[in-house]
């Protein structure tokens, strides 16, 4: 699930919905989407939660069967590779309700 704040311009929704639609294996997938709608987000304030409680909502409508909502912000992007944080999370039980990530790496070793 992408969200672009309210204040990006039309042009970046445009491209972002254009990279999105263009992308072949996103359409195969099908597992891309985009927030229709978008919200102000800034982070101070309730903004934030209730963007990121937006987009859960809109993906359990969608599809309930996910085990793991992961929420970055462009600061945040690339932690680690897909593969990586695929391999780590592989290991942690499901009933976890929040993980705190760490810059040691130690676990790709």
């Amino acid at each position: 699930m992408i969200h672009l704040e309210r204040e990006a311009t039309e042009d970046e929704h445009r491209e972002i919905a254009r990279f999105v639609t263009d992308n072949q294996v996103f359409q195969l997938v099908g597992n891309v989407m985009i927030v229709g709608k978008p919200n102000r987000a800034t982070y101070r304030g309730p903004t934030m939660l209730a963007t990121t409680l937006h987009a859960m909502a809109i993906l359990l409508r969608i599809d309930a069967k996910w085990d793991w909502f992961i929420n970055l912000s462009a600061f945040d992007y690339p932690l680690v590779t897909q593969d990586d944080l695929i391999s780590a999370f592989s290991v942690l039980p499901r009933h976890l309700n929040f993980i705190q990530h760490s810059s040691r790496l130690g676990w790709k070793l």
